[in-house]
């Protein structure tokens, strides 16, 4: 398989423009899975993600997340607030020693192409349950602008129907 081996250390950074979510259940971030797409087989035991959000219950917030699929479980380790205040965030897993499986989650704010001291959460995840890999990866959710509806594009088309009639009509009376 590809991917960082269980018997690595490793550290997976995204540095992102700081962008608050607008709508409740939007974030981004950074993510280790051992899930293999394209395989019924694999599900995957092994789905940390650390991002910001904006909560269901409309709270910003950097988030730290486990999911297994093989059990259809989530658990929420960690939350922390977001400071809006900064041009960019960096999201960091970061397994420092390959005699443990335990992952450290942290984050730092930018301003001006500088990041400030990484901050970590107390709790940490785990992965390598069953498998000698991990895939490192971007991700969003719920941040795609609005698709208009085919009314919006109807009444726009009216609107310039009638500008262009109006137009015409002071044409003719000059």
């Amino acid at each position: 398989m590809t991917g960082l081996k269980s018997d690595d250390t490793f550290s997976v950074t995204g540095l992102f423009d700081l962008v608050v979510p607008l709508a409740n259940g939007d974030g981004y971030g950074v993510r280790l899975t051992d899930r293999f797409t394209g395989s019924p087989f694999n599900i995957g035991n092994d789905h940390i993600q650390l991002f910001v959000i904006r909560n269901f219950s409309g709270v910003l917030g950097i988030s730290l997340n486990a999911q297994d699929f093989s059990t259809g479980t989530s658990t929420a380790l960690a939350f922390a607030a977001l400071d809006t205040g900064h041009a960019q965030i960096a999201l960091r897993l970061e397994r420092a020693s390959a005699s443990s499986n335990d992952l450290t989650a942290s984050y730092a704010y930018g301003d001006g192409g500088v990041l400030g001291d990484f901050v970590s959460f107390a709790n940490h995840a785990t992965i390598f349950h069953g498998e000698g890999y991990t895939r490192a990866g971007f991700m969003a959710f719920g941040l795609a602008p609005p698709i208009p509806e085919p009314q919006t594009y109807a009444l726009m088309l009216a609107g310039l129907g009638l500008l262009g009639a109006a137009t015409r009509h002071r044409r003719k009376r000059s």
